[in-house]
């Protein structure tokens, strides 16, 4: 069977062959009808499937099991073009589903495996998804990327599409690892993700402590097992309020006076973190930087080094 959607505007082609389907005894009074299917799709891969429904209500109730093997990524290049502007240059999928609808109750376990993922650079799309960020960060030493895909959804709304679901929790997923990755990161190194989400002090604190150069210790690791991944330490304060610790610690009433000793503060911290990554790696490229004064996520905030990720 050659399949061809449109959808994109630039044709898509799929060839199933090899199909073979069976199914229990049927009869006019059967409550539940199961299916087994296989087939070879676009002569790589395999699909194999059970289905199970109710003949008299199938779309509200029904079982579905399915496991595609060997599946070439780039199979589904004009679709990731068209919606993400990335091209797939290389990759292999392992897909697990289970997924029940029950009274209209969708409830769906997705788990995929892919090896190999390669994008190319980006070019339009109509959503902007950083799954070429996120990507990156999942994959492990082995370059394999672990997804589990929970997906769920009342269908008796006519609005609610699985397949939409599907994609926006994929693209929910994509979108919080780029940009809260400390959980995908944390497994490859032994981590607390909180870890290696900041370098906390206190106000008047510039200490190299025992979990502050730990914190620095992994930030190496993850810099050494994930070449290509852009490390950046971004400085917060609440700089009025360390002056008035300052001016309550030392009895200080001049401007200038505090205002120094509030800058050489800032200047320690990251002197004591940069002298250290280096005393451990003098190639290492983790950057420092401050933050805009005007940002708002200074007000209230103690010294701290934000981690920020990216790819080079």
């Amino acid at each position: 069977m050659d399949y061809t959607d449109n959808l994109t505007g630039e044709p898509f082609n799929y060839h199933l062959s090899d199909i073979m389907l069976n199914a229990d005894s049927i009869a006019s009074d059967t409550g539940w009808l199961n299916l087994y299917s296989q087939m070879l799709l676009n002569e790589r891969g395999i699909l194999k499937a059970q289905v199970g429904f109710d003949p008299i209500d199938p779309m509200h109730n029904i079982s579905l099991d399915y496991v595609i093997n060997d599946f070439q990524l780039s199979d589904l290049n004009i679709y990731s073009r068209y919606y993400m502007g990335f091209p797939i240059i290389l990759g292999d999928m392992y897909y697990k589903s289970e997924t029940k609808i029950l009274e209209g109750q969708l409830n769906s376990e997705n788990k995929l495996v892919m090896t190999n993922v390669e994008l190319g650079d980006k070019g339009g799309g109509i959503y902007d998804v950083p799954i070429k960020l996120a990507l990156f960060i999942l994959k492990d030493r082995n370059g394999v990327i672990n997804l589990d895909v929970p997906v769920r959804g009342d269908l008796n709304d006519p609005k609610v599409r699985f397949w939409k679901l599907l994609w926006t929790t994929f693209k929910n997923l994509m979108v919080k690892v780029a940009v809260a990755p400390y959980d995908a990161l944390a497994g490859g190194v032994g981590a607390d993700p909180k870890e290696l989400e900041s370098i906390d002090f206190n106000y008047l604190d510039t200490l190299l402590t025992a979990q502050r150069q730990r914190q620095l210790d992994l930030l190496l690791q993850l810099e050494e097992q994930k070449p290509g991944l852009a490390i950046e330490l971004v400085y917060f304060n609440d700089i009025e309020k360390e002056k008035e610790a300052i001016a309550a610690a030392g009895n200080l009433k001049e401007e200038a006076e505090i205002q120094a000793r509030a800058d050489l503060l800032a200047s320690s911290r990251m002197l004591i973190l940069k002298n250290y990554l280096h005393s451990v790696n003098d190639s290492t490229g983790i950057r420092f930087s401050g933050s805009n004064p005007a940002d708002p996520k200074n007000m209230g905030s103690l010294p701290v080094f934000r981690m920020v990720y990216s790819l080079q």
